[in-house]
């Protein structure tokens, strides 16, 4: 679920809408990787994740993140996943969601053809 997040804020909003969507969801580092120096020091974690789809099926993809820290401070940080993954997952949900929706849209108005 790619996103440029740039402010507290935004990565909240981030992380309450990943949570929405895969309660439960855990992160398992298989293997991490530092190097440089204080100043310009790159760490490489690869990851396992772990959730619930709504339908009780198992969610697992593999993800790859690298950050780049100067002096302890994140200055870049890109998660890469599994898109193909990712998306049959969403895809899933999507459809669980307008399933649950349609018999609220059959009974209002407003949403009536």
């Amino acid at each position: 679920m790619g996103a440029d997040l740039r402010d507290v804020a935004s990565i909240r909003r981030w992380f309450e809408r990943l949570l929405r969507l895969f309660p439960g969801i855990k992160f398992e580092v298989d293997d991490i990787t530092v190097s440089g120096m204080p100043w310009d020091t790159l760490v490489a974690t690869q990851l396992i994740i772990r959730a619930s789809l709504p339908d009780g099926r198992p969610y697992t993809n593999r993800a790859l993140q690298v950050v780049r820290l100067k002096w302890g401070h994140i200055v870049e940080d890109y998660v890469y996943e599994d898109t193909y993954v990712l998306v049959n997952a969403l895809e899933k949900i999507a459809q669980q969601e307008t399933a649950f929706l349609l018999p609220f849209a059959a009974n209002n108005p407003l949403m009536a053809h």
